[in-house]
């Protein structure tokens, strides 16, 4: 199960709520916040894939800086991760070792893949090529002038930014 949103959107209160009522099991180790891992746009990173610059965000990350963050991810949360040599290998093999771990229903959840076609192209590229893994994608949009008004006295959110990072439909 994979949450596509952007920040303030909902999805640790969808996360939370999901796990309410399934087994629903996600990362133990991240060094990113309510679970998230960026995997997508680590891995996007990691394939050579463009990315566009986020608001108040390190995306896109480096390349190596990338792959060596997706490796210690997969380290940290797989028991006997081994990294294939090839990065497409590496994205793929290691998203379908998380969801087996981390079974019934691994949960996927990083603000960050819904900016970005080339993460949102990975998603879909996974969804063919690991057949023996179910996806289920959750899409959480909200006006970014409703999102957490806490969020936006911390600074959290610049508002006026935010649309011009969108996807176009």
């Amino acid at each position: 199960m994979i949450i596509l949103s952007d920040k303030s959107s909902g999805s640790s209160a969808c996360q939370n709520l999901l796990s309410e009522f399934a087994d629903i099991r996600h990362v133990a180790q991240t060094r990113h916040f309510e679970n998230e891992t960026l995997y997508w746009t680590k891995a996007a990173s990691t394939l050579g894939r463009p990315q566009q610059k986020m608001v108040d965000s390190e995306v896109p990350i480096p390349m190596e800086k990338a792959r060596s963050e997706l490796i210690q991810l997969l380290r940290e949360n797989l028991t006997g991760f081994e990294a294939p040599s090839d990065d497409e290998a590496l994205v793929m093999e290691g998203f379908r070792q998380l969801c087996k771990q981390h079974s019934p229903i691994f949960i996927e959840k990083s603000l960050h893949h819904l900016c970005q076609w080339s993460a949102l192209e990975l998603i879909v590229d996974a969804t063919e090529k690991i057949d023996d893994v179910d996806f289920l994608l959750i899409g959480l949009i909200r006006n970014p002038r409703d999102s957490n008004p806490e969020a936006r006295s911390r600074g959290c959110l610049k508002v006026q930014a935010v649309p011009s990072q969108a996807l176009p439909l």
